[in-house]
């Protein structure tokens, strides 16, 4: 009978250190994503202070989601500097009307050759500043955890998890305009 007892006791402390875990380990992956958002940013905002010149930051939404510095060559095109670098697994870039994903978009060259679709990015000048995207004041990046499925002529999102109160976990970065200087979203 006490061997039975100890028994789901243990059961029970394992599924509660389980629910836990999944929880921590959602807000890690969804912090990491963050972490590398604004480590990316300030690198670029760094890189344009130091060559003096423009750099930008490109955001792909789709399948794998990534982001990468990049370069202006002398079309007026975007090429990026390094990899693109993806986004930890299950963690979204999240599409919002104030978003630098609703930015105007870039024509990127890749390999050589311009890329089918042009992407949403970010400006930096040679002092630090951020070109404004057209009539935007609140530059936000915003991540969830999450992906995006087809559907119609468009996609919906799918959340993957969801804070206590039942609202999607996300993560917003706001960049000043002025400075460029990347940080976490007041109340995030």
């Amino acid at each position: 009978m006490e061997l039975i007892a100890v028994i789901g006791i243990l059961a029970l402390l394992t599924a509660v250190a389980g629910l836990g875990w999944r929880s921590l380990s959602a807000h890690g992956s969804l912090e990491a994503g963050a972490d590398l958002v604004l480590g990316t940013l300030d690198q670029a905002r760094l890189e344009a202070i130091s060559a003096s010149r423009t750099r930008c930051v490109l955001f792909r939404a789709d399948d794998p989601p990534a982001l990468a510095i990049g370069e202006f060559d002398d079309e007026g095109q975007v090429r990026p500097t390094g990899k693109w670098l993806r986004l930890p697994g299950g963690i979204s870039f999240r599409e919002e009307r104030d978003s630098l994903l609703s930015a105007p978009r870039m024509e990127v060259v890749e390999g050589g050759r311009e890329s089918e679709t042009a992407l949403p990015g970010l400006r930096f000048r040679p002092d630090g500043s951020v070109e404004r995207p057209l009539e935007r004041r609140l530059l936000r990046v915003v991540l969830f955890k999450g992906y995006y499925e087809p559907m119609g002529n468009g996609r919906r999102e799918i959340n993957t998890e969801r804070a206590s109160d039942g609202t999607p976990l996300t993560r917003a970065i706001e960049i000043n305009p002025l400075t460029g200087r990347a940080a976490y979203a007041p109340g995030e």
